[in-house]
């Protein structure tokens, strides 16, 4: 109970006066009836609001001095704030609505009220206009008085049966932007995009505003003069507004309104692009940084010396006189950089190091291609010019567009009246820059940025633009000096160029210029350094270091004899070098090559007890160069047979040996049976021969 007594101490009373013929059904207690109904429903879902209308409602009786006493009387003695007729100025202003109609009873009471309603019209409107009862009125009415979410537009014909007189230019180039076709009767049909943003934004105003398309023509249907004389047309009456490609210009304010723009303002220059065939001849060094030319160049030389330490010892191909190991060292870094390497690798290590390399080596040599072809793609689209001021210097033929305000422009840039060439479509565009200055043609044109994307869209492979030279407000929609339609229509064409409605009118008309062509976004790419890879360097380091650690730990327990002797330091390492220097004839790389090691590992003796010599086959080859006979069954191949014959004189023990295989050749020599006597005996001559030596 006391919620209920504070809420309602709280709401504060609005007293309305009412005053209705009551002997009219319709008229009176039907329409005070719809008034109840209709406050009721109001504060049922707003019930929130503080303030409540409360209606007091008086008989006019028929009369309009009835009428006015009741009037008087609510204003008066009831002391009303408002009597129904300046709620429907607050409906009218809520809408938004510029133009209304007053539609009354065609009666005393109706001529009565009219005046106190058209004073209150008269403050949120541009002519109110006025008519009696009818049926084209009732039919108006309902129109304007339809129960609806949003805001009706009213009843858009006018009663003096104009529409808004919109001129459009004639181009005859550049004719996506206004198109103007003339029919077999002479009526016309206009299109494009300027008309499309014109259809869009005033289908966005909150009231209705019929128009027309009127175009700016001579007898020969061609444009009746330039831009300025086309938005002159305003000034003087013959048009009510403008729609096309006119630019928002100081000198032509004065005169006329412009709306705010709808596209991208600023005038840029466009110009064949230069195939530059002189290029820099130390281009290719430049995709990368010198530090990670230098990080690279280091990490090629130590993958080259740590392969040879892990294959020296059981690979042929890492084996040789000094310099050839050096060669080999640089020769398979540098050739693993595309992949041209021919020598096999057969230590697990160093497959395992090599296989990190190869993605190390795939992704640098990946981005320093695509790094060097664009720089060689930004060194070629290279404009023929890019100032200003050398054309002027020049006198270089320039051109504009035949009725643009650039002519005016590029004069007060001070370009010789006589060099400026007109040109009126993109085709005679192309055609004039393609012959260039001199020759009949142009060096460069200039024109607003929008006609500059359109031109780029067809012949972006040809031509690039250079930095706008001059700041222009766009293009905008025209209208007379204080016409509350430009206050309207800018708001209207805010709505349409911030949303999805000014993308599909742009795709339709001008194409998709940022997909097609954009030769100005290619900036000149940067080097590639060392912060962008040092990882993958990482990577190779440390798989690097763990793969060089696992090995010398195992050289090291594979001969830890020679680390336990008493010997000096010196003289271990001295003995550490040569072990690791020697072949390691335990290795299945050398599994060819017959030793009492490996005898003892796999289970076959050197001494057989069908062969009474004692041979080491490393040293020796019966089969002779010159001959065709059958080899021994134990064979070296020239290169064991030079290595081990030279080791073997280090020692004298080792010559013992060597004469005692030579006798053993002997005796194998003997035993021979040959095909050919000569055959035998040039055996025989060579066996000798190499058991004297």
């Amino acid at each position: 109970m006391f919620s209920t007594k504070v809420a309602a101490a709280q709401i504060v009373p609005v007293r309305v006066g009412v005053v209705l013929d009551m002997d009219d059904y319709e008229g009176g207690s039907a329409t005070l009836s719809c008034i109840s109904m209709a406050l009721s429903d109001f504060y049922a879902t707003h019930a929130h609001y503080r303030t409540r209308l409360v209606l007091t409602n008086r008989d006019s009786k028929g009369d309009v001095v009835g009428a006015a006493a009741a009037a008087l009387d609510l204003l008066k003695n009831v002391e009303v704030q408002a009597i129904i007729v300046e709620a429907i100025g607050a409906i009218v202003k809520a809408f938004g609505w510029r133009e209304v109609v007053l539609i009354y009873e065609d009666n005393e009471f109706g001529e009565g009220i009219a005046p106190y309603l058209t004073d209150a019209l008269e403050q949120k409107f541009y002519r109110p206009g006025s008519f009696g009862l009818s049926d084209a009125g009732t039919k108006a009415y309902s129109a304007l008085t339809s129960d609806a979410l949003s805001s009706p537009k009213g009843w858009v014909i006018p009663t003096n049966g104009k529409k808004l007189r919109v001129g459009v230019p004639i181009k005859e180039g550049f004719t996506e932007f206004v198109r103007v076709t003339w029919n077999s009767d002479n009526s016309t049909e206009v299109e494009g995009y300027c008309i499309d943003v014109f259809d869009a934004v005033m289908a966005a105003l909150p009231y209705g505003v019929p128009y027309e398309y009127i175009p700016f023509a001579a007898p020969d249907h061609k444009m009746a003069g330039d831009y300025n004389a086309f938005t002159y047309q305003v000034y003087l009456g013959n048009f009510d507004a403008v729609s096309g490609d006119v630019t928002i210009v100081g000198n032509r304010s004065q005169y006329i309104d412009f709306t705010l723009p709808y596209t991208e303002s600023g005038v840029s220059m466009v110009v064949p692009i230069k195939d530059d065939k002189s290029k820099n001849a130390w281009v290719f060094v430049k995709p990368l940084t010198w530090e990670l030319w230098l990080t690279s160049f280091c990490s090629f030389v130590f993958i080259g010396i740590l392969i040879w330490i892990l294959e020296h010892r059981i690979n042929e191909d890492f084996r040789g006189p000094f310099w050839y190991q050096v060669g080999m060292i640089f020769w398979f870094a540098f050739s693993t950089m595309v992949f041209a390497h021919k020598e096999k690798v057969v230590s697990n290590l160093a497959r395992f190091v090599l296989i990190i390399w190869f993605l190390v080596v795939l992704i640098l040599t990946q981005s320093y291609t695509a790094s060097l072809a664009s720089m060689l793609t930004v060194q070629k689209l290279q404009p023929t010019v890019n100032d200003v001021n050398v054309l002027i210097r020049n006198k270089e033929y320039v051109g504009y567009m035949k009725g643009s305000f650039i002519f005016g422009l590029l004069k007060k840039m001070n370009f010789d009246e006589s060099r400026l060439v007109e040109y009126k479509s993109p085709e005679e565009l192309d055609e004039l820059l393609t012959k260039g200055s001199g020759n009949g043609g142009i060096a460069a044109a200039f024109h607003e940025i929008p006609y500059i994307k359109l031109f780029l869209s067809k012949y972006c492979s040809k031509y690039m633009t250079v930095e706008p030279i001059h700041k222009a407000d766009g293009l905008g929609f025209v209208f007379p000096i204080g016409s509350p339609l430009v206050t309207d229509v800018s708001r209207a064409i805010l709505n349409v160029t911030e949303g999805q409605t000014i993308v599909e009118i742009e795709r339709k008309w001008l194409g998709d210029y940022k997909t097609t062509c954009d030769t100005n976004t290619l900036l000149s790419p940067k080097s590639l350094g060392l912060a962008s890879f040092w990882g993958l360097f990482l990577l190779v380091g440390i798989a690097g270091i763990a793969a060089f650690i696992i090995y010398v730990v195992r050289f090291l327990r594979e001969n830890w004899s020679i680390i336990d002797d008493e010997s000096t330091i010196w003289s271990k390492i001295v003995k550490l070098l040569t072990r690791f220097d020697n072949k390691d004839l335990k290795s299945h790389t050398f599994k060819h090559i017959r030793t009492p090691e490996r005898d003892d590992a796999y289970g076959s003796p050197m001494h057989s007890p069908h062969n009474n010599c004692q041979q080491n086959p490393s040293y020796f080859s019966l089969a002779s160069p010159h001959t065709n006979g059958p080899p021994s069954p134990v064979l070296s191949s020239p290169a064991e047979q030079t290595t081990n014959f030279q080791g073997d004189q280090r020692s004298s023990a080792d010559n013992a040996t060597r004469t005692q295989q030579g006798e053993s050749a002997q005796t194998i020599n003997q035993e021979i049976e040959l095909s050919k006597p000569n055959e035998h005996e040039q055996t025989t001559s060579t066996l000798t021969h190499q058991n004297h030596n």
